[in-house]
């Protein structure tokens, strides 16, 4: 997972996306978490604070939710906390809603880290 954090800023900055012929083929258009909109420019003034409390250590967390149809978990909530701490070259922390619990023998959902 943590290979395509950095993708995620540079790749398709205009628009979530998600590869729907196979997780990460090609390569590049591995994802592991989808923003519901587009990301703020760097230089926007709210990215430009978060990313001020990001080198302090205190950026408040991203929300993200598993959404199983998707195989993806979702930003539902700091858009612009993510791409602060992308733009500083770290990674922001996550609270993740792993959406219903799923019987036995099916497939589990993946924390976000």
């Amino acid at each position: 997972m943590d290979g395509n954090w950095p993708k995620l800023l540079a790749h398709d900055p205009d628009r979530g996306h998600l590869t729907w012929f196979g997780y990460g083929d090609p390569v590049e258009d591995a994802r592991d978490l989808l923003p519901l909109r587009a990301l703020s420019p760097v230089e926007a003034p709210r990215v430009r604070a978060y990313r001020r409390q990001y080198r302090e250590g205190v950026l408040p967390p991203v929300f993200a939710w598993w959404i199983s149809g998707l195989d993806s978990p979702v930003v539902l909530d700091g858009h612009d906390r993510l791409t602060a701490a992308l733009a500083e070259g770290g990674r922001p922390r996550c609270c993740s809603c792993p959406g219903p619990r799923t019987p036995r023998g099916w497939r589990s959902a993946p924390s976000v880290r």
